[in-house]
């Protein structure tokens, strides 16, 4: 008797969570009844050029900032120091030095965490 009673109160908090889904999703299901707003043809075409994932050979993305070399290694710029696989091949011998490495006019990009 106990258990019958125990799986009907099983059964019962079950389709009390099922009902408050199912509320849940048609509360917040999207309206499909509603056309979406048409859009200017070269304004749909802007919009697939800029998603086009292909890089532009003609045209490519530049990232490098200009600086005055003249500064040379005093600059904010300058590398300072190495990764510590990179420094480990310098003790080696296996690699040149970072001030022989990047030249008297490196290539200066601007990044995420700054120059």
């Amino acid at each position: 008797m106990m258990g019958a009673k125990l799986l009907g109160w099983f059964v019962a908090g079950g389709l009390f969570v099922y009902g408050l889904f199912y509320l849940l999703a048609a509360g917040l299901r999207t309206d499909v009844a509603t056309l979406p707003v048409a859009r200017a043809p070269a304004e749909v075409a802007a919009v697939e050029a800029a998603r086009n994932p292909r890089l532009n050979l003609d045209n490519p993305p530049v990232f490098p900032v200009d600086v005055d070399y003249a500064a040379g290694a005093g600059a904010a710029w300058w590398p300072k120091g190495e990764s510590p696989v990179l420094a480990e091949l310098v003790e080696e011998g296996r690699l040149p030095p970072v001030a022989e490495r990047v030249g008297h006019q490196p290539l200066v990009l601007r990044g995420v965490e700054g120059v």
